[in-house]
C-alpha cells in the first residue's frame, strides 16, 4: 500500500510517496506538489495490484550500461560476428549518448533525437556517412537492451517500440544468362585461369560466397563428381580473422559437379597457373586444382 507524507525541507514542504516493493524493501520518491505525489502513489498501487515490479518507477534505477552488458552476456546463441557488431555499436554510438543515463528516464523522444544525430555521423573506416543498414543495426542493438530491461521489469515500456527504424533499400539481384556467364569465363580463361575455375565452379554448383570460400580441395571428389560443403566462414575486417560457423542445420551437404567442370578442374596444368598460386592434390582422383588466395589457410 502506497502512502504520501509531508517532509519538511529547507525550501519548504516536500511530499514523499512511500511503498513496499515486491522484494519486501521500502521504496520512496519525492515530489514538490502533493497532487503529483498522490497520482504517483495511485500508479504504484495499480502496479502492485497487478503483481508487477515497481523498479521502473524509482528514480535511482540502473544505468543503461549496467543493463546493456548483462543483456549481451545473456545472449549465448549469438554468432561471433553478430556479438562483435553489438559491442561496436554500444561502444561507438550508444554508450556515449545513453550509457550513464538511468534506463527508465530514456524516452522515445530521446531516441528519435539520437537517431537524427546518427544520420550526420561518419564511419571511422570509410569516412562516409553511416549507411541505412548500419544505422538500422545500431538501433536494433539499442532496442535489444530495452527489451531485456522490459523483460526484467526495469522499465514499463520499450521506447524503441514506437520508433521507425531506418529503411534499407535493397537492390534486385542481377542474374546472368548462360551466354553472359560464358563470355565472362572466356575472358577469365585468357587472363586469369585460376579465377575462371572459381567462377565456373560457382556457376555450376550455385554455392553462396561464404560456402565457396570455405570449400577445401579435400571436399571435391572427382570420381563421384560431388563436392561436399559443411562450414561457412565469416571474416571480420576489424579483426582480420575467420570464425567457422555452421551454415545449415544438417552437418554437411553435397552438390553434383557436371562432367564439363570435372574435366576442366582435373586438367588444369601448372602452365596455366600464375607462379604465386600454389596447388594441392585432390583426394582420390589425384587431380591438382589451383587455390585462390582466399582459400590458402
Amino acid at each position: 500500500m502506497a502512502h504520501v507524507r509531508e517532509v519538511p525541507r529547507q525550501g519548504g514542504i516536500a511530499y514523499e510517496a512511500r511503498w513496499k516493493g515486491t522484494n519486501g524493501k521500502f521504496r520512496q520518491r519525492t515530489f514538490t506538489v502533493k497532487r503529483e505525489a498522490e497520482r504517483f502513489a495511485l500508479k504504484v498501487e495499480n502496479e502492485l495490484a497487478d503483481g508487477q515490479s515497481t523498479d521502473a518507477l524509482v528514480k535511482n534505477a540502473k544505468k543503461f550500461q549496467e543493463v546493456a552488458q548483462p543483456s549481451l552476456d545473456a545472449s549465448t546463441r549469438l554468432k561471433p560476428k553478430t556479438r562483435r557488431g553489438y559491442e561496436d555499436a554500444y561502444k561507438l554510438h550508444i554508450y556515449p549518448a545513453f550509457g550513464d543515463r538511468r534506463i527508465n528516464t530514456i524516452t522515445s523522444l530521446d531516441v528519435e533525437a539520437w537517431m537524427a544525430d546518427l544520420e550526420n555521423k561518419t564511419s571511422e573506416h570509410t569516412g562516409q556517412p553511416l549507411s541505412a543498414s548500419t544505422r538500422r543495426g545500431i538501433v536494433i542493438a539499442l532496442s535489444k537492451a530495452f527489451r531485456y530491461a522490459l523483460k526484467h521489469r526495469l522499465i514499463s515500456a520499450n521506447p524503441c517500440a514506437v520508433i521507425d527504424k531506418p529503411t534499407v533499400v535493397r537492390e534486385e539481384p542481377v542474374f546472368l544468362t548462360p551466354g553472359q556467364m560464358g563470355g565472362i569465363l572466356t575472358v577469365l580463361e585468357e587472363r586469369e585461369p585460376v579465377y575462371a575455375l572459381v567462377a565456373r565452379f560457382a556457376a555450376y554448383t550455385g554455392l553462396r560466397p561464404g560456402e565457396l570460400e570455405a570449400l577445401r580441395i579435400r571436399d571435391i571428389n572427382h570420381l563421384l563428381r560431388m563436392s561436399r560443403f559443411a562450414d561457412r566462414r565469416s571474416t571480420s575486417r576489424a579483426r582480420a580473422r575467420a570464425t567457422p560457423r555452421p551454415s545449415r542445420p544438417s552437418p554437411s551437404a553435397t552438390c553434383p559437379c557436371r562432367p564439363a567442370f570435372s574435366w576442366r578442374s582435373a586438367s588444369t596444368s601448372p602452365s596455366t597457373r600464375t607462379a604465386a598460386t600454389p596447388t594441392r592434390s585432390c583426394g582420390q582422383g589425384g587431380a591438382r586444382v589451383a587455390l585462390p588466395a582466399s582459400a590458402r589457410r
